[in-house]
């Protein structure tokens, strides 16, 4: 795809804006950016409601509370589905859900969790859980270009894992600083008209 000097101009001006925003703020930048939230804000929940918090018979029984079966979107190993989300106020993240007997998926609440949020077995909780399908690592460099274009950013966490995985790679294959801002550039108008990279 060619791409005018205007436009290429333009990108490697930000990114160079970029690079000395993150240098100057790298100490605090996690705490400021928390890449998860953004991208539940993002994505439709799974679940958005409130729950019964039970719990097993027995000492010991866990407290959890039991989800509809619309969360299971599809076969998972042992039945697990890995999510991020919020019970109350309390985040979730890379938490699973369990599989009960009955085939129904059940969230455990601990006792951690049940002291932040100050409940116990018999009250009503706030669920909103999402799928936990991101890739494992994007680059801060990246992940700022995004945030700064709502469509490329909106399409690309639309994206499969593997096809967000494509991506970055495409883009840190690069060897050449000027080649990894070119192939950003690319990427970001790719994401703008919702296409992928070509096979």
């Amino acid at each position: 795809m060619c791409f005018s000097i205007l436009g290429y101009g333009y990108w490697q001006n930000r990114l160079a804006h970029f690079k000395a925003m993150f240098i100057d703020m790298f100490i605090n930048f996690r705490a400021k950016i928390n890449f998860s939230a953004v991208k539940m804000q993002a994505q439709e929940p799974l679940v958005n409601d409130k729950f019964l918090l039970e719990k097993a018979k027995g000492k010991g029984g866990w407290t959890y509370t039991v989800l509809p079966e619309t969360v299971r979107k599809k076969k998972t190993p042992f039945g697990w589905i890995q999510v991020n989300g919020f019970i109350d106020d309390f985040e979730l993240k890379a938490y699973r859900l369990m599989p009960m007997s009955s085939g129904q998926l059940f969230l455990p609440v601990r006792a951690e969790i049940r002291k932040k949020i100050k409940k116990k077995e018999g009250d009503w909780i706030h669920v909103v859980l999402y799928a936990d399908n991101a890739p494992a690592d994007i680059p801060e460099e990246f992940l700022l270009c995004l945030q700064d274009n709502e469509e490329a950013y909106s399409n690309f966490l639309k994206c499969t894992d593997l096809e967000q995985r494509a991506f970055i790679n495409h883009i840190y294959s690069a060897k050449r600083e000027d080649t990894r801002i070119q192939r950003i550039v690319q990427t970001l108008q790719l994401l703008e008209t919702g296409q992928r990279l070509p096979k």
